[in-house]
Parts: structure tokens; sequence; C-alpha cells
């Protein structure tokens, strides 16, 4: 929310920030810390003086009606006295008594948990913070201050929508970044130079003695893969390694690229897959799942390593996070954007 009106004069190489007054009645917008209380209405601002008989604080002072000591040679007045707040009568001849009285919106007997009104120019949960000023209404759409959606739950770009145009994944349920790079998965993950019979990531997260689990998001259309990649090239021995898989939905990936089209098999219907791999001192081995077009889980368990000795999921470009054979892991994907 834009909180002031900027004027700039190019001559004179200056430029004004005044506070906004969105109902131009001279007073400064509340919501962004000037003295209005009601930014919508110009009858009601601190120059006013206060109408008596209207159920609203007219002149900003925080008292209504008969509270006002401004009203007090008010006829309507005349058997009426400020609210009280705690005695269960409307003092004030409003027709409103204690909490329910605006007039006690602040009283520390009627103070909210947190601010319920973003727009009022009341401190409802009096801790000294009024609307869009209040941690409480960084959600609200009106004091929404847009940026960069990012993949936390909240909607950084104020458009009402929550994490909507990221990928946001998890394993085992903590936030987990994807490598994101230029190319498809199954392009990312293609044979070819300089090893001719080794998946040539680029950037190449092989790792000697090593086993990489890896996210990879191309760019739009191309959905999203997971990479399991056992060992690196010509370091000097090969290996042996067991996995087995699920992916739920079924439907929402399967095996896009196996190093060996006998080495791992997956059943649509089921949603179950595994992999035998057995791979030369020259050379990697591993699959690629996917490609996730939208919400997707996929949970893995490696079991029977020879010539590797850990597990290790990158965590974006350069994290890492640390695995275990034979415990099965769970990677998700939430492609589809969360509505609050």
């Amino acid at each position: 929310m834009a909180c002031t009106d900027d004027l700039c004069d190019d001559a004179a190489r200056t430029c004004l920030h005044v506070i906004r007054d969105a109902d131009s009645d001279g007073y400064a917008d509340g919501s962004c810390g000037g003295d209005d209380c009601d930014d919508t209405d110009p009858a009601i601002n601190p120059g006013e003086g206060e109408r008596c008989n209207g159920g609203r604080d007219d002149d900003c002072d925080g008292l209504t009606d008969c509270s006002d000591l401004d009203c007090g040679a008010d006829p309507v007045c005349e058997s009426c006295a400020p609210e009280r707040c705690t005695n269960g009568l409307d003092d004030d001849c409003d027709m409103m008594a204690d909490c329910a009285d605006s007039d006690c919106r602040t009283h520390p007997t009627c103070c909210l948990a947190s601010e319920t009104g973003c727009t009022d120019a009341v401190d409802e949960d009096c801790d000294g913070m009024v609307d869009c000023l209040d941690p409480d209404c960084a959600a609200a759409p009106t004091c929404c201050v847009a940026g960069e959606e990012v993949c936390n739950g909240l909607d950084d770009d104020c458009d009402g929508v929550v994490d909507d145009g990221v990928g946001c994944y998890f394993l085992d349920g903590v936030p987990l970044n994807a490598l994101r790079t230029d190319e498809c998965g199954a392009s990312w993950y293609a044979y070819g130079e300089p090893d001719i019979a080794s998946a040539n990531t680029r950037p190449d997260v092989r790792r000697p003695d090593d086993v990489v689990v890896v996210i990879h998001e191309g760019p739009g259309g191309c959905g999203t893969s997971v990479a399991i990649i056992a060992d690196a090239t010509n370091d000097g021995e090969g290996g042996l390694l067991a996995a087995s898989f699920t992916i739920a939905p079924p439907s929402a990936g399967g095996v896009l690229v196996s190093d060996d089209p006998r080495e791992c098999r997956y059943s649509g219907a089921s949603g179950t897959g595994s992999c035998d791999w057995r791979w030369q001192p020259c050379c990697t081995d591993g699959v690629l799942l996917g490609p996730f077009d939208s919400d997707f889980c996929v949970t893995t368990a490696l079991s029977r390593p020879n010539g590797v000795l850990g597990v290790v999921a990158l965590d974006g470009d350069e994290g890492t996070r640390r695995l275990a054979f034979g415990v099965p892991f769970e990677l998700c994907g939430q492609l589809q954007p969360a509505v609050p």
C-alpha cells in the first residue's frame, strides 16, 4: 500500500513525499501514521466537532457522542456520563455498554489478543501500533507491500494467492531448494560428452563415493524431476545399489530416464518402482523420475550399497543434507498455488 503522494519538480531537481490523504479532508491517513481516524470519510477528522448523537468519533479524540466532553452541554447528553467500560451500564447513552462500546476499545479490560481491524485507526490489541503499523496486519491486503513471490506460505506479491508461480519443495516435511537450470530435466541429465556412459549434469552434481539426490526444476513448461545419481566417473571403483520408490499420486510421473532400460521398473497402476544398479569404475548409475507438473511426493529407500559410502540431498546450488541408507526419505513438491 502506497502511503505517500510523490511529486517531483524536474526543473528544481527536488521531490516531495506527502503522506496520503485518501478522503481529502486535510488530514493524513491514520493507516499511514497520520492523525485522521477515518481515511474514508471527509466529515471525520481532528478538525471536526463532535456531533453527539451519530454514534461516531467525529473529532478523532477517541471519545464518541456523550462520552466526549465536547458534548457536555448538549441536551441529548444531560443525563449521560462517559462510558466506564466495566460496570455493565450504557453510561454514555449510545445504546452500547462496556467493551461493546467503541469508546472502550482501548480500555485495558477490552483489549483483544491481536489487531482485528487494519483500516479503522483503532489499536484493538493495545500494543501502541495501529492498522498497517501493527505486525498483526502484515498479511492484510490493504497493508501488503508487493515483492517477489517466494515459497514461504505468504502472499509476497499481494495478488491474493499464496506461493503462486513458484515451486515449493520439501524433504521429509522440511523445505528444500530445487536446483534450477535453463534445461529441461531429460536434457540436464542427458548422456554425452565428456562421459558417454554417464549422466552429464550441468552443473556437475556427481560426487565420488556418494549417492546424490536432486530435485531439478527447468524453465516453464518442463516440469520438475527427481534425480538419483550414484558415484562419480573414473574414481577407480564401480559399485552396486538398490532402490525402491513410490510416487503419489501414481499418475504424477514415472521413470523419465533410466541409465539402462533393464535397471528400473515402475508401475503406473500401483505407483511403485524399483532399481538395481551395477556400474563400472568409468561411470555413474542412476535414474531420473518425472516430469512432475502437479503436486507430487516421491518416497525412496536406498539399500545394499557397495562402492558408495553415503547419501546426500542437494539443497539448491550449494547446500546439502545428509540421508542414510535403508531409511526411507520423502521428497514432495507443491506446484499448484496455495490458496489462503
